[in-house]
């Protein structure tokens, strides 16, 4: 997803240089802008754009705002190689103080009344139908408020605590603005996106799901210090792009990242015609954004002639909070379970391998691996617990029982994994 792209071409064009490396554009042309007498210019604001991989999915294509000071589609991925049906929101919202707070509050509704719910997670299906995300440039401050129906939020999934940006200058203002205010600010919108996410159980995935700082995303920000507190998505240290999702899909994002100063990557605009070149000429740079990305494990289709059953065929699989291997000396208690747990089942596994006479290859291996499999459910019910079926568990943003931590980056995942396959979504 790309915003403010201002490329020259419009709806349903994909330059060749782009089909040739596999990839296929669809365009949201912002109307152009005015001059002073209202005559219309070679400029516009904004603009939205996703681009897919050929032949990837059967997209369809929502717009619902398509004016001077924001633009807000909706593409809908199907019939791809994933179970699960995409929507993909992409939003431009003009940092413009003109744009008036009841433009904002129509776009919020209409965000919602297109929003798609996903089903929860199940132990029998560890997946949602629909997976609904929604992103782009909304030129507002959040700040470090949290969203609120996080406060009543119970048992799994577990939502770490975002970090946000601490500047106190960059806070949301206290209430919402009324609707007859004929002007904004990132302040004010900031405020209208909080309430929008409280008043429909949403989430802002920045800061939230991060990778450890040995990851090779935080290179550009060694190269080009100083290094933030937060994960700033422009080059001015603010936050105003986001990725929005539902809470109830936190379960399948293996990571949001910030690619801090990302924009130093592309190489700045040349002029067209260059009158004079003076020492150190500093030419515009392309982007003044970040890139951001989200990573979701979705499942796929089996391919074609497989044996293997779809989610919904397969037998129950049980869920464990893997995330606690990180912290304290939860690997070393997993193992010593594991070793206590496998030297009693040596004898019984020896059997089974040495019984040649009765029993045959398939089905000496098929009661070995469920002997096998016993222990490691075993062990892992013992030293991990599983959200799966844990009504005592109260409030997934208490810290765990016993001596584990709960530090606002970790996560849950589901063990043992299925067959899924990770697609990353990117925002710049």
């Amino acid at each position: 997803m790309v915003t403010e792209h201002h490329l020259p071409f419009g709806l349903g064009h994909t330059p060749s240089y782009v089909t040739t490396s596999g990839w296929v554009f669809h365009t949201i042309q912002a109307p152009f802008k005015k001059d002073k007498d209202g005559n219309p210019t070679l400029g516009t604001r904004g603009r939205i754009l996703l681009a897919t991989r050929k032949n990837s999915f059967t997209i369809s294509e929502k717009i619902h705002h398509h004016s001077d000071l924001y633009q807000t589609a909706t593409w809908n991925l199907s019939a791809g190689e994933f179970i699960s049906l995409i929507h993909i929101t992409g939003v431009y919202l003009s940092p413009d103080n003109k744009v008036p707070t009841s433009g904002i509050k129509d776009l919020y509704t209409t965000l919602n009344s297109n929003f798609h719910t996903p089903s929860p997670h199940s132990p029998q299906v560890l997946h949602c139908h629909h997976y609904h995300i929604l992103t782009g440039d909304f030129n507002s401050w959040v700040d470090m408020e949290h969203e609120e129906h996080l406060a009543n939020h119970l048992g799994f999934p577990h939502i770490p605590i975002r970090v946000g940006d601490p500047h106190p200058r960059r806070q949301p203002q206290d209430c919402v603005p009324s609707s007859a205010s004929t002007t904004t600010h990132a302040h004010t919108r900031g405020r209208l996106l909080v309430d929008f996410l409280n008043h429909h159980t949403l989430i802002i995935a920045n800061d939230r799901f991060l990778p450890s700082p040995s990851d090779s995303t935080h290179e550009n920000q060694k190269k080009h210090p100083p290094f933030s507190s937060h994960h700033p998505t422009t080059m001015y240290d603010t936050i105003v792009d986001y990725f929005i999702v539902s809470k109830i899909i936190t379960p399948d994002i293996t990571q949001c990242t910030t690619h801090s100063n990302s924009w130093h990557s592309l190489p700045p605009i040349h002029p067209i015609r260059v009158i004079a070149e003076k020492p150190g000429q500093r030419y515009p740079v392309r982007t003044d954004h970040n890139l951001i990305s989200i990573s979701l494990v979705l499942p796929s289709h089996p391919p074609l002639g497989s044996s293997h059953f779809s989610d919904e065929q397969r037998p129950v699989r049980q869920a464990y909070h893997s995330w606690k291997l990180k912290y304290g000396n939860t690997q070393i208690s997993l193992k010593e379970d594991l070793d206590l747990n496998a030297s009693s089942i040596l004898p019984t596994l020896k059997d089974i391998l040495d019984n040649t006479k009765n029993l045959s290859p398939q089905a000496r291996a098929n009661k070995a691996c469920k002997l096998v499999g016993s222990v490691l459910h075993e062990s892992a019910s013992s030293v991990l617990s599983s959200p799966n079926f844990q009504p005592q568990h109260t409030h997934s943003r208490q810290p765990p029982p016993a001596t584990f931590t709960h530090p606002p980056g970790h996560k849950h995942t589901i063990l043992p994994p299925t067959q899924k396959h990770c697609t990353p979504i990117f925002k710049s």
